[in-house]
């Protein structure tokens, strides 16, 4: 017969004292009866400082969420969440300039305002209200004041006048009542505006950034005015280039925790592999020349920089991890698209095309567009493309009959900003100019491939 046995095994005389065991034992500082960290008693029983981002709401903090994140109700220095903060709460605000001011085009309940142009009310921005939005009468649709009817369209900038074109269009830059066009006046500025319909609603199928994002698998993102579009269908990153092109954007280029998690959210939902706009070789980057500060790769990437390509990975708090991938892969892709620049020196606009082509190839996409390869023809113009575009892109100018460089116009280069020893006719065969990376100018040869920008006056 076997022995019995009553009681309960003594687990420190088998084991001896362990960490999660719930008794201070020597060693230990504490012992909460588990072996987590962030709870305050850490996984080796030692006691766990306090600080912003270990989960645990301690003063002085507000709160405590454990991320980065400036899009929920804590931010990242452990403050609450409120509307002035600068910081967009996804779901509850709609917009947050940082003060409590009605009439800026951001509420003082951080909403956007909607129709204040034509409620007989001068207010925020604007020049006039004369209770209508209607052109040539005095006050712009936009409550911009409008010169005497007479003078507008002698094409010279005459008082009151903020540009005369000399002609009645308004799908250009200048408007028929000589106000700058701008999104939000009803009229759509061909080139550069997807859309306009005259208001800042952004469910109506126009943004309040002109942007057309309603289509299935869409999503406007408030905190940045940018369009997300998902393409399931599986692709290489070069025609997935093309697609994203030809919408008037380029492959998602995800630059911080919070838009990741976001159009994860919206729209990838899923962890399937997804193209973003990053290459590893180079120029290696970002594809738009934006900072390359923020980047979330997996432990041991990228293994292999000659596989060009990047793909993102989604978990289940929609955060992703990103892998190398060569770019004749095929997996589905973001997308984003985002209302273009505007100089407000000359009021041009600047539109960046990621999908590289040759120097007549990308002349003749922008003429087809209604523009131009860009032409830098001031100090003021030059600080601006180098500061808003940080890739090599091609200049709209070329090697004349006597070997002078001259614009598209024909106009001579009045202002020049070369790289030192540029230009230099390597081969003989360098007849046209690229704004490089370095914010400078150089020759190369006009059958090299390379991004561009379009310029709409």
């Amino acid at each position: 017969m076997a022995a019995s046995f009553a009681g309960c095994l003594d687990w420190n005389a088998l084991y001896g004292t362990r960490c999660g065991d719930g008794t201070v034992d020597p060693g230990e500082s504490c012992d909460d009866g588990n072996t987590l960290s962030n709870d305050g008693c850490s996984a080796l029983c030692t006691i766990e400082v306090p600080h912003c981002g270990d989960g645990l709401t301690t003063k002085p903090e507000e709160c405590d969420d454990a991320n980065t994140d400036e899009d929920d109700a804590c931010l990242n220095d452990c403050h609450a969440a409120h509307c002035g903060d600068g910081h967009v709460w996804i779901s509850l605000e709609d917009c947050d300039d940082r003060n409590h001011v009605d009439g800026d085009g951001c509420s003082a309940g951080c909403q956007l305002e909607t129709d204040l142009c034509g409620n007989n009310l001068k207010e925020g921005l604007e020049e006039c209200d004369d209770g209508n939005r209607v052109d040539g009468d005095g006050c712009s649709a936009t409550c911009k004041r409008e010169p005497a009817p007479e003078l507008c369209g002698n094409s010279r900038r005459d008082p009151n006048e903020a540009c005369d074109d000399g002609n009645s269009a308004n799908d250009d830059a200048c408007l028929n009542g000589c106000s700058l066009a701008a999104c939000g006046d009803g009229f759509v500025w061909h080139g550069v505006e997807q859309c306009d319909d005259g208001n800042t609603d952004n469910d109506d199928g126009c943004t309040r950034t002109c942007l057309a994002c309603h289509t299935d698998g869409s999503f406007f993102r408030t905190a940045n005015g940018h369009c997300y579009a998902l393409h399931p269908e599986q692709r290489t990153f070069a025609e997935a280039t093309d697609l994203c092109d030809a919408a008037g954007g380029h492959v998602w280029t995800t630059t911080n925790t919070a838009e990741m998690r976001e159009i994860n959210r919206t729209l990838v939902k899923s962890e399937a592999p997804t193209w973003i706009g990053f290459r590893t070789t180079p120029p290696a980057g970002w594809v738009t020349g934006e900072p390359v500060s923020f980047q979330a790769w997996a432990p041991g990437e990228p293994i292999a920089t000659t596989s060009g390509c990047v793909v993102q990975v989604a978990d289940a708090t929609f955060s992703a991890l990103w892998r190398s991938e060569p770019c004749s892969d095929r997996y589905q892709f973001v997308c984003e698209t985002m209302a273009p620049l505007v100089f407000a020196t000359t009021h041009h606009a600047y539109v960046l095309h990621t999908r590289t082509r040759s120097w007549l190839e990308a002349r003749d996409t922008c003429a087809a567009a209604g523009g131009s390869l860009v032409s830098i023809e001031t100090a003021d113009e030059q600080a601006f493309m180098a500061e808003h575009f940080s890739i090599e892109v091609w200049l709209g100018a070329t090697r004349g009959p006597g070997g002078a460089f001259q614009w598209l116009s024909g106009a001579p280069l009045d202002f020049t900003s070369y790289a030192r020893g540029q230009p230099d006719n390597a081969g003989g065969s360098e007849n046209c100019l690229v704004l490089n990376r370095f914010g400078s100018w150089a020759d190369i040869d006009c059958a090299s491939s390379r991004r561009f920008v379009c310029e709409f006056e």
